[in-house]
């Protein structure tokens, strides 16, 4: 095949591996958020939508219906602090929430229990923003066989960082010894100061408000 010819048809099949790879991007994330309008109102990932949850290297996830509700079960294969470092199973935000959240107290949420066999005595949740300068590092939970919230509030600082891609990400077993989680739900949402509860950082909370659900 001749170079002029070969090398265009090259570049077309590898941006269409790229944009494959990119699917459950901010776009999709967009399309199947638009219910909730804007990042003033939160998002919310369950039911068919958590098939956009993006598993790295070391993890892995099984959708399952269990007694009638969408559940992912993931579980993980090495810990978190072990090179290279990623974000867990995590779900990517549009732009204008990453822009939106800046300066905010932001509440992380998921719906989470330990799974039957296997299940992992800790799992961890993380906000992930602004190439780190907005990261708010792991935060340790302990699930307990029933399906419960575990939340934490994150104050982003103002500046935005490089970029305004932002992500949301739970690693399932801190230890990496192959544990899983079930997990139903995934939300963020702005808490306004006045509203905000004093809620530990790597501590288990009770449910405060049910996290979004997609309409």
């Amino acid at each position: 095949m001749r170079d002029f010819l070969f090398f265009p048809i090259a570049a077309a099949i590898m941006l269409g591996m790229i944009a494959a790879a990119l699917a459950p991007g901010p776009d999709r994330v967009r399309e199947a958020l638009a219910a909730f309008g804007s990042p003033e109102t939160g998002l919310g990932v369950s039911g068919e939508t958590l098939n956009m949850l993006q598993m790295p290297d070391g993890l892995s996830m099984d959708l399952l219906t269990l007694e009638g509700t969408s559940t992912a079960r993931i579980a993980a294969f090495r810990p978190y602090d072990q090179p290279p470092l990623s974000q867990g199973a995590f779900i990517t935000l549009p732009p204008d929430f990453g822009r939106a959240f800046a300066g905010r107290t932001i509440r992380i949420s998921t719906v989470v229990r330990r799974a039957p066999e296997s299940g992992s005595p800790r799992f961890a949740m993380a906000y992930f923003g602004g190439g780190g300068v907005q990261d708010s590092g792991w935060q340790e939970m302990q699930p307990t066989d029933d399906l419960q919230t575990y939340e934490f509030d994150w104050t982003l600082p103002p500046d935005p960082g490089e970029t305004d891609v932002d992500y949301i990400g739970v690693w399932p077993d801190p230890e990496g010894r192959g544990r899983a989680i079930d997990l139903t739900g995934l939300s963020a949402r702005i808490v306004e100061p006045d509203a905000a509860e004093d809620i530990p950082a790597g501590l288990a909370a009770s449910a405060l408000q049910d996290p979004p659900e997609l309409r």
